[in-house]
């Protein structure tokens, strides 16, 4: 089940207009810009999109400015991720199976939780976040759990249901494009 709403979610953020992309991208921007306010925090996880992920735009800067510390994940193997510290303009290189733009090796990654984790997903449901299927936010998740755990999706594929499996972590918060912000 999870692999056919994977490969369905593919589809439709493949079908996706950049437009379209873009107004559920502000939608999910808003929301947590909004929600971010409501945290202390310091370090925060982010990700870099890819095409059926919300774009956040200038956030990254933004956090910057506000002196945030941002990591971004690299994909060490074929089971785990770590989170290294990431600056703008810092070189980003194409890595692993997803070809996911990701810090070049030589930061240290950081071992002890962030405050907030940004995690995207190709769909969430009751908090659970349905991935690309190789666990490796799941596994990261388990070791060192952050403060605020926020998942991010366009929300292409509604509210369609999935079993999670034991090792699926549940999301503090998720957001996803509002509905009237996506009906135009």
């Amino acid at each position: 089940m999870k692999q056919a709403l994977r490969q369905k979610a593919r589809e439709l953020g493949k079908s996706l207009s950049e437009a379209e992309r873009q107004r559920r991208s502000a939608s999910v921007y808003a929301q947590l810009v909004e929600l971010l306010e409501a945290f202390d925090y310091q370090r925060i996880g982010i990700y870099m999109p890819m095409h059926d992920e919300p774009d956040l735009g200038d956030l990254y800067d933004f956090l910057e400015l506000e002196s945030k510390e941002l990591y971004l994940p690299r994909v060490l193997d074929d089971e785990r991720i770590a989170m290294l510290r990431y600056r703008s303009g810092d070189t980003l290189e194409r890595n692993g199976r997803f070809a996911l733009r990701e810090p070049e090796l030589g930061a240290s990654p950081m071992l002890e939780p962030l405050d907030v984790v940004l995690v995207p997903a190709v769909h969430f449901y009751q908090g659970y976040r349905l991935g690309r299927g190789k666990g490796y936010y799941d596994r990261y998740l388990a070791e060192l759990r952050p403060r605020h755990l926020v998942g991010l999706s366009l929300g292409l594929l509604g509210q369609t249901p999935f079993d999670p499996d034991p090792w699926d972590e549940v999301m503090d918060f998720v957001l996803q494009p509002k509905t009237n912000d996506t009906d135009r």
